[in-house]
């Protein structure tokens, strides 16, 4: 099984507002002829809890944010089966926080042997 991880950073303990967390594709953009359309989330993490309604359906059972991490200021979330879908820009947006707007990440296809 492919995985990765994706690591925005570690807070300081002042800005560890975890009950709000949101993973997204910034590269992804909803469809200009449909208006109602809106660009769905790779993970939502609100009011201590993982919010799936608007999840983008191709990570639903592939995510997962650890939460010992987030009271420890790791903001990190690690995607499971990996494709070639995957590859391009992640963003994650805590309010107070002060991390950067996206993270790059590729995935890469590996043998079974490596």
């Amino acid at each position: 099984m492919l995985e990765f991880l994706l690591v925005m950073g570690v807070v300081r303990q002042t800005d560890r507002q975890t009950d709000r967390q949101t993973w997204s594709r910034p590269d992804l953009k909803p469809d200009p002829n449909d208006r109602l359309s809106r660009v769905d989330y790779v993970h939502l993490y609100r009011d201590r809890r993982e919010v799936t309604d608007i999840k983008i359906s191709s990570y639903v059972g592939r995510t997962l944010l650890s939460t010992e991490g987030l009271g420890k200021g790791d903001i990190s979330l690690k995607i499971y089966n990996v494709t070639l879908e995957d590859k391009g820009r992640f963003g994650c947006f805590i309010p107070k926080a002060k991390l950067p707007d996206h993270r790059d990440a590729t995935a890469t296809q590996k043998s079974p042997n490596s």
